[in-house]
C-alpha cells in the first residue's frame, strides 16, 4: 500500500489534535497511553477520506495498514485502526481470524477491545462460524482476560440471533472471576440480551446466583 496514504492520514489526524486535551485523555485511560488530543469527532472526520482511499484494497492490506497505526504510540491511532477494521470487516476471509486476535491482544484496554469485539469481531464470527466459534471456545478459556471479555461480548449486537448456548458457555467459566472487566462483560452481555428475552436473563441470574457487578448490570433494565 502506498505510504503516502498513511502519511496523509497522520497529517489529517494532527490537524484535529487539541494538545491541551491530551493530558486529560491520558488520565482517563489511567496513563496507559500517550494521546494527541484528537476527540472522536475529529478522528471520524480524519477517517472520511481514508475510507475512500482504502476502497478496493484487500482485507489483508487493510490489516497491514492498521498494524502500521498500531506501531505508533498515540492511542487515537489505535482507535482509528479499530474503526478501519470494523468498516471493512465484510471483506475479511476465514484466514483473518488470527489477525483480528492480534488487535485484541495488543495495546489491550477496554476502548479498543469493546469497539472491535462487539462490532467487527461479532460480524466476522457470524459470517464464518466454522472458524469463529472454535475461536470463541478457545478465547473463553484463555488466561488473557481481554480475550475472555471479547468472547463474552461478541454477540452484543446480535439481538434475536444470539446463540444462547454459546453465551452461556462464555459466561459460566467466569462466574467467580475477580477481574472487573470480566464481571462487567458478563453483566453487559446479559443486560443487552434482556432487551430480547427478559425472562431468560432473570432466570439465568437466579439459577446461577450471580452477585455483585455482574448481577447489577444484568438486571439493570429489568428493574427500570
Amino acid at each position: 500500500m502506498n505510504n503516502s496514504i498513511l502519511n496523509n492520514f497522520l497529517v489529517r489526524m494532527e490537524t484535529h489534535a487539541q494538545p491541551h486535551s491530551a493530558p486529560q485523555m491520558a488520565a482517563y485511560m489511567k496513563g496507559r497511553f500517550a494521546f494527541l488530543g484528537v476527540n472522536a469527532t475529529g478522528r471520524k472526520d480524519a477517517l472520511k477520506l481514508l475510507y475512500i482511499q482504502l476502497k478496493g484494497q484487500s482485507y489483508s492490506d487493510i490489516i497491514e495498514f492498521c498494524k502500521a497505526l498500531y506501531l505508533l504510540p498515540q492511542r487515537e491511532y489505535h482507535q482509528a485502526a479499530i474503526d478501519i477494521l470494523n468498516k471493512f470487516v465484510q471483506l475479511a476471509q476465514p484466514n483473518h481470524m488470527s489477525s483480528l486476535e492480534f488487535f485484541l491482544t495488543t495495546h489491550s484496554w477496554w476502548d479498543t477491545i469493546d469497539m472491535l469485539a462487539s462490532n467487527g469481531l461479532g460480524i466476522f464470527i457470524k459470517k464464518y462460524p466454522e472458524v469463529g466459534i472454535p475461536w470463541v471456545h478457545k478465547a473463553i478459556l484463555s488466561p488473557n482476560f481481554w480475550l475472555n471479555r471479547s468472547a463474552i461480548i461478541h454477540q452484543l449486537k446480535y439481538k434475536n440471533e444470539v446463540n444462547i448456548q454459546l453465551l452461556e458457555e462464555s459466561i459460566l467459566p467466569h462466574l467467580e472471576h475477580k477481574e472487573f472487566f470480566v464481571q462487567k462483560a458478563i453483566g453487559w452481555s446479559l443486560r443487552q440480551y434482556s432487551r430480547q428475552n427478559p425472562g431468560y436473563v432473570a432466570g439465568f441470574v437466579e439459577q446461577y446466583n450471580l452477585q455483585g457487578l455482574a448481577r447489577r448490570e444484568a438486571l439493570r433494565l429489568l428493574k427500570a
